[in-house]
């Protein structure tokens, strides 16, 4: 199962980038090891045990410990894969009652 993610770099809109803040931006993409990521997912499955089938229930995955790659080529439409071999992830249950969400 393969899954491409588009990312972008999120900030307050206050704030402007400036040369010291992308510096070390800059310095982790060019790094040969990657640079650190971290997931997280909202999502709803349906869990089916035998002839039981529950409804719907919402789930958040966090993940910590991927290393994405700077494609070699910066014009290339490929993606590049990541390594997951220390990926360490967390599920929530999110159960939603009236307009709370726990």
């Amino acid at each position: 199962n393969t899954t491409i993610l588009r990312g972008t770099v999120i900030s307050d809109p206050t704030r402007d980038f400036d040369s010291d803040t992308v510096a070390p931006l800059r310095a982790d993409l060019a790094k040969k090891n990657g640079f650190p990521l971290t997931v997280e997912v909202k999502t709803m499955v349906q869990v089916q045990l035998g002839k039981l089938k529950t409804k719907r229930v919402g789930i958040r995955v966090t993940c910590d410990g991927i290393r994405g790659f700077q494609p070699k080529n910066a014009t290339s439409k490929t993606p590049t894969p990541g390594t997951t071999t220390n990926a360490k992830c967390k599920v929530d249950l999110r159960i939603k009652i009236w307009k709370f969400t726990f």
